[in-house]
């Protein structure tokens, strides 16, 4: 996921604003969430936008820890971060 938000940083922030695109569809494939758990995966990150990136010039561990926290503390996706 690290390589991913540093190769498409900002296209990745676009797509979680949004819910949607090409860049999220992406993280969820790298993480093998299955198509029908994927619309949770985006509205969690869409949701908590804030928290994953709470400023402009955030580092990508900070964002990827964010990522990994909020899907840990979901019962259907803590699956896909599971250490």
């Amino acid at each position: 996921m690290a390589m991913l938000i540093d190769a498409r940083g900002s296209a990745i922030a676009a797509d979680i604003s949004r819910g949607e695109g090409e860049n999220l569809e992406a993280m969820a494939v790298a993480l093998k969430i299955p198509h029908n758990e994927r619309a949770a995966f985006y509205a969690v990150l869409r949701k908590n936008f804030s928290t994953i990136f709470p400023s402009s010039d955030v580092h990508t561990g900070d964002t990827v820890r964010a990522i990994v926290a909020l899907l840990e503390s979901d019962a259907t996706l803590s699956k896909y971060v599971a250490s």
